[in-house]
């Protein structure tokens, strides 16, 4: 099951239902992350084998350049679309174990 890292862009509430379905997930807020350069930010959480959730283009752009990182899931970010940004992020997590997500990139 994958762990996650959303970025301070992502909801709160997102991480709230994810928890709900017990999927462990923190954010940037809660870590103290907030306005952290994204290279450092990626870094950071390949330490923490944790996914960065984010809709964030700079990341594409690190990962587009080689940068490594455990992962990241790139999400469209819509206000309606909280509840699905969750079902989408639970499918995902229970689809890939850690080891297989290192520096992946999905689209959601």
């Amino acid at each position: 099951m994958l762990r996650y890292m959303l970025d301070e862009h992502i909801p709160v509430a997102v991480a709230d239902g994810l928890r709900r379905v017990g999927i462990d997930v923190v954010t940037a807020h809660a870590a103290t992350r907030k306005g952290t350069a994204d290279a450092d930010h990626l870094a950071r959480c390949a330490i923490e084998n944790r996914v960065v959730v984010t809709h964030d283009v700079d990341n594409l752009q690190l990962h587009a350049t080689g940068v490594p990182h455990f992962g990241i899931v790139w999400i469209k970010f819509r206000k309606d679309s909280l509840g699905s940004m969750i079902e989408l992020l639970e499918i995902l997590s229970a689809m890939y174990d850690m080891d297989e997500f290192a520096n992946r990139l999905d689209y959601l």
